[in-house]
């Protein structure tokens, strides 16, 4: 851009230095591009002219006349690049007065007047010896941003996957891991893809029917929440179909059992409602004749209405899941391709009960289904295990607004995308190994012989959970892991802490599932009365090493917490605005939308201040008076183009202590001292 014909020309009446420091400001502005630019330009003249003394004083002035008047700036905003520039020169003059007279980051500039001549210098030659402290993410390179920005906290933006670890594939049973891999290249997926939600749906099959007990007080069931996270067309759907055709042909292979348990509801219906008559006759005649009537007989008891029970649904309203409960009060399994679907809906209908239902259908414990217009549904073990997929802008809106850890509840697993695979046969696509393996499963929720009449008057008779302990040795190993958390959990906050908080749960859940995955793989006779302390130990390697890091990476999809959350709404407001500097009306009302008032909205800017992102300035008062102007302007690197966002996910070799638990508990579980460990750049080291 040329020069306006009236801008600033060397002047002789100011000193030859200022001069030159003056057209240097002004070639700047000239060749600036954007506003930003134009505003570093002033800020770096201003920097270069303010130790100048009176005529340096004046240069400013023509400065700001030429910004506003030539280049048709704001005069709020060349302001605040003066005073960014002013203070830039202050703080260099405290750091001299600190240092002795000597400027530490610059041993060559001598004495306040060299300081000035040295900038002016610098400006004019296009090297400024103050810029380059924060580099282009991508690429390394200068962003022209000056050093009096830090560098911000890229995790705040960071919405990508990121570096995340592969499935350990070697912590599943042993029988299952040759079959884990031709599953997964028959399905053209990565084994996570086929591994975890096999795990959910091996968990959600047993559900109540085994408990796995830490101690006399605690005891979980074995369902699982898993969630598998990826773009479309990225592998959800194939790995998922896995599990969900081994469920189908096991459920294909029990109709002529349920057709058989539908005839003997059938039979036993006809037989009360005869009993149901003969007592109401007799009830008539006793009334008749003057005596007191008899009392029903519990044959006369007409049976509930026949409900084929079944392992899973894709959807279905609360109503008609306590309803199929009620015939497998074990629990179910909710299969969904696109998991965002069921959030996104919790909440909307029945003033917030669906949300209510789902928090405590994790849970597994008993749980009244109120109906309009007809008597409520009593669930023994209301228990639903889920499996499916999320997009992650839908995981975002699924979950932005949970407050009551929703997401704690769910095992993330974000795979990388499948690469190229040729055709394989080592795998059918009706594979019988997963058949078997649930079907054994399932044979252990079966109502015993015997109580199938019974079973029909009264639900309960058709589950009767047994209980299986950790063995001494897993229970030692399990205590220092709850040690070790209850240390960790201490460094985090917001929604990692809620999700580390479940960590014992889900441990316990995962350990439960892998030893009777293991058990219906290899057909064993007797099934699983201990867990061992190496299935523990394998459960705690499948949390800390793969599903950790892959919530962490799916709740900074979401936001850590809602401050989180907020700041991030802000910094992309600010960039898809090319905003420059913001008022606090300007995020209150534009950015927020209203949503917050002014004291939490400040507080906002002024964590995305400590976070390096902003810098508050205030303008003094007009001539009318009144308070000062605030305004913060915005660190430069957030306009950089996207691909300069370096991932929150780094691999850094990071040392971990623990103060209480025994020296080795930290290396037991987090690999020593010297392994990789991934870990965001803005928590401390898991």
């Amino acid at each position: 851009m040329p020069p306006p014909e009236d801008a600033p020309q060397d002047d002789e009446s100011l000193d030859p230095e200022v001069a030159r420091a003056l057209n240097a400001a002004c070639d700047a502005l000239c060749n600036a591009d954007n506003d930003y630019a134009r505003l570093l330009a002033i800020t770096n003249g201003v920097e270069a002219l303010k130790n100048l003394g009176d005529d340096g004083s004046r240069a400013i002035e023509r400065l700001r006349e030429s910004a506003i008047k030539d280049f048709g700036m704001k005069a709020a905003d060349v302001q605040i690049a003066i005073d960014q520039g002013v203070e830039r020169t202050m703080v260099a003059r405290a750091t001299r007065r600190i240092s002795g007279g000597r400027n530490q980051h610059n041993p060559h500039c001598d004495g306040a007047g060299s300081e000035g001549k040295r900038a002016a210098d610098d400006l004019v030659s296009g090297t400024n010896v103050k810029k380059s402290g924060t580099r282009n993410r991508a690429g390394g390179k200068n962003t022209g941003v000056d050093e009096i920005w830090p560098d911000p906290d890229w995790s705040i933006l960071e919405d990508r996957r990121g570096e995340l670890p592969q499935f350990p594939s070697e912590k599943m049973p042993a029988g299952v891991q040759r079959w884990l891999t031709d599953a997964a290249h028959g399905a053209g997926v990565t084994p996570a893809h086929v591994a975890v939600p096999l795990l959910a749906v091996t968990a959600g099959v047993v559900g109540a029917a085994r408990r796995i007990r830490a101690s006399n007080s605690w005891s979980e069931p074995l369902t699982l929440w898993a969630a598998v996270i990826g773009l479309s067309g990225t592998g959800k759907t194939p790995g998922i179909d896995v599990s969900k055709r081994g469920l189908s042909s096991v459920e294909r292979d029990r109709r002529g059992k349920i057709a058989e348990l539908r005839r003997l509801h059938e039979t036993a219906s006809e037989a009360a409602m005869a009993a149901h008559k003969r007592w109401k006759d007799d009830a008539k005649n006793a009334t008749e004749s003057g005596k007191s009537p008899p009392p029903m007989p519990v044959e006369a008891t007409k049976p509930e209405e026949f409900v084929a029970p079944r392992l899973w649904v894709s959807d279905a309203t609360i109503e008609r899941l306590a309803v199929l409960l009620r015939a497998r009060p074990s629990g179910l399994l909710m299969i969904c391709d696109e998991l965002a679907g069921l959030f996104l809906n919790m909440g909307r209908y029945n003033a917030g009960h669906d949300h209510e239902f789902w928090l405590e259908a994790w849970n597994g414990k008993p749980f009244v289904v109120e109906r309009m217009g007809r008597s409520p549904v009593e669930v023994e073990h209301l228990l639903i295990g889920i499996v499916g997929g999320f997009q992650p802008d839908k995981l975002v809106r699924s979950f932005e607004r949970d407050d009551d850890g929703m997401y704690a509840r769910m095992l993330f697993a974000w795979p990388e995308e499948p690469g190229y695979q040729k055709l394989t046969n080592n795998v059918d696509e009706n594979d019988p190994a997963i058949h078997n393996a649930i079907a054994r499963l399932v044979r252990l929720t079966d109502t015993p012989s015997g109580q199938v009449d019974a079973g029909f008057r009264s639900y309960r008779s058709f589950c009767s959970p047994k209980t299986v302990w950790l063995s001494p040795q897993a229970v030692e190993e399990f205590e220092r892991f709850r040690q070790f958390i209850h240390e960790k959990k201490s460094e985090l906050d917001g929604r990692e802490r809620e999700w580390l908080s479940k960590s014992g749960t889900h441990v316990l859940r995962l350990a439960g599932t892998l030893a009777f995955l293991g058990w219906s793989w290899t057909g064993g006779e007797e099934e699983p009365t201990e867990i061992s302390v190496q299935v523990i130990q394998n459960a705690i390697d499948l949390l800390l090493s793969y599903f950790w890091p892959h919530a962490r990476a799916a709740l900074r999809q979401v936001g850590l917490s809602e401050s989180r959350t907020n700041q991030r709404r802000i910094l992309r407001w600010i960039r898809a605005n090319h905003k420059t500097a913001i008022s606090l009306q300007d995020i209150r009302r534009d950015a927020l939308g209203g949503a917050l008032d002014a004291p939490k909205t400040e507080e906002l800017l002024s964590a995305l201040v400590r976070s390096g992102w902003l810098r508050k300035s205030e303008l003094p008062a007009g001539p009318k008076g009144g308070k000062p102007l605030k305004r913060w302007l915005i660190n430069p690197v957030l306009f950089s183009s996207a691909d300069t966002a370096q991932t929150a996910e780094t691999l850094s070799r990071r040392s971990t202590s623990v103060s209480n638990p025994a020296p080795a508990v930290a290396d037991r579980f987090l690999g020593g001292p010297d392994r990789l460990i991934w870990t965001p750049d803005d928590v401390p080291p898991f």
